[in-house]
């Protein structure tokens, strides 16, 4: 029976001691999933824009985004290059002010002749409804 208790104990101890500690604050979990949930959509729909995919993504944008981002021309905002970009991974978190986060977005592309990945970075900000898409700029290569 105290060899019992004893495994429990170290084996609840070892299972502690092994787990990974968020390390992010609070505001950087709640804003990377919104910024996901968006980059997922993105991706989703591909180059094809149509009405439902402007409303979807309107969401998870500031008011100031969304107008700006109707212009959209050659180049495609959220990605920031006119060569559509075959996946994509959320990084590093920084807080750059009082409700104001930035994101470093990796953006890949692979086939059979081409292996090469591009960092933008993607600015969010609180607003009354949660975490919202503010900016996106290239990073300097």
């Amino acid at each position: 029976m105290r060899s019992r208790s004893a495994i429990l104990l170290f084996s609840a101890l070892a299972f502690a001691a092994c787990s990974v500690p968020n390390l992010e604050s609070e505001s950087c979990t709640e804003a990377r999933g919104e910024l996901k949930k968006l980059y997922s959509l993105h991706f989703d729909r591909g180059r094809e824009a149509d009405e439902q995919y402007q409303r979807n993504i309107r969401q998870f944008l500031t008011e100031d985004l969304a107008q700006r981002i109707d212009e959209e021309g050659e180049i495609d905002y959220l990605t920031q290059t006119g060569d559509f970009p075959k996946a994509f991974r959320i990084g590093k978190c920084t807080e750059t002010g009082k409700d104001a986060l930035s994101f470093g977005v990796l953006l890949f592309w692979k086939d059979a002749n081409r292996d090469e990945q591009r960092e933008i970075e993607a600015s969010m900000e609180k607003t009354d409804g949660g975490w919202a898409l503010e900016k996106v700029e290239r990073t300097e290569e």
